[in-house]
């Protein structure tokens, strides 16, 4: 498929060299809607958000490099773009995992405006979820990688530990990129937000916590079947359930559930239009947050799923999302099954 979000020649002149500047790892502004990072020529009004400017993204980097070392973030991300993009095997691969970077710098900015007052709440709390994965990056020092030519491109295979731990890097940051988006997306429905250290985010003062779903993030397809008994089937999943329950334990009156990484958010954005009212973010929002006011015991749960859209318009891509809500009660049985009850849409 040709596809108008990215631009990978440079990026496979550097696989073939297996060589990497400085420069290619730091997001590089080319115009407002283009950066340059690790090889890549990015649109980001398509690849990123449709809103978002290059400025905003490499604010975001400037201001995570003040926290945390982002060059070693770039470096595993980098190594597994070299191994996956436009390489056999991995035809399932519709982006460059480096992408992730680009979206955790564009959000975490984003976040920063919300409530400035309360916004260092969150940022310690980013940084504290975001030290694990750094931490691990620096025992298995794949810095030592960095600058040289890549392992990978001989075909010599990681170490087996850090292979396992690479594994399961992706899953840290898609969690804080759902966490800095939300709240964003909140108050861009006109929601007064701020932040709270018990909870991901506060609407007023309604708790709001954030789950993000991965599972089998780019694999093959599952069975198709209507959106309603997708998303019945999706919340009734053990971990989803789990997840929500343990949301309404930390006492969130609104929980959002990203789904952008699993098989039933694949499934939405292939059967829905953005285009479409009924599956916008500020519709859903405002009903969830009127339930949310009416208490019950049947808790609001905004479903969403984002995607690059290149299936129109000649291969021009757009990025969207689709967001659903329900209202669900889960019941813990024993101490691996839950009980979900989803009221009548």
């Amino acid at each position: 498929m040709d596809v108008d979000f990215i631009d990978d020649a440079r990026f496979l002149a550097i696989r073939t060299s297996g060589i990497v500047t400085d420069k290619d790892s730091v997001p590089q502004i080319i115009d407002s809607d283009t950066v340059v990072f690790g090889g890549f020529k990015i649109k980001i009004s398509a690849a990123i958000y449709e809103s978002a400017k290059a400025a905003e993204v490499v604010d975001g980097w400037k201001m995570l490099q003040n926290e945390m070392p982002m060059d070693e973030l770039f470096q595993p991300y980098f190594l597994e773009t070299i191994r996956e993009w436009k390489t056999p095997g991995f035809e399932y691969a519709t982006e460059p995992i480096i992408l992730e970077l680009l979206r955790f710098c564009y959000w975490y900015y984003r976040c920063s405006q919300v409530d400035r007052s309360t916004f260092d709440t969150k940022k310690a709390r980013i940084v504290s979820e975001m030290s694990a994965d750094l931490g691990n990056i620096s025992q298995y020092k794949v810095s030592l990688h960095y600058g040289k030519r890549f392992e990978v491109k001989g075909g010599k295979p990681y170490d087996d530990e850090f292979e396992k731990f690479y594994i399961k890097l992706p899953t840290g940051l898609w969690s804080v990129i759902a966490e800095v988006k939300f709240p964003v997306l909140a108050s861009e429905a006109g929601l007064r937000v701020s932040f709270h250290k018990k909870h991901d985010f506060l609407i007023d003062d309604l708790p709001c916590e954030v789950k993000a779903i991965n599972d089998e993030p780019r694999g093959p397809e599952h069975d198709e079947q209507d959106i309603t008994s997708e998303i019945k089937s999706f919340i009734e999943r053990n971990k989803v359930a789990g997840d929500i329950d343990n949301g309404i334990g930390q006492g969130g009156r609104i929980i959002f559930v990203d789904a952008t990484r699993s098989t039933t958010g694949r499934f939405l954005n292939e059967k829905t239009s953005a285009e479409n009212p009924e599956f916008a973010f500020e519709k859903t929002i405002a009903t969830a947050v009127n339930n949310a006011r009416k208490g019950g015991s049947f808790t609001p749960v905004v479903i969403s799923a984002s995607a690059i859209d290149c299936r129109s318009d000649g291969g021009k891509c757009n990025y969207k999302t689709v967001t659903f809500l329900r209202s669900v009660q889960v019941k813990k049985e024993n101490k691996d099954k839950f009980k979900v009850h989803i009221a009548d849409v």
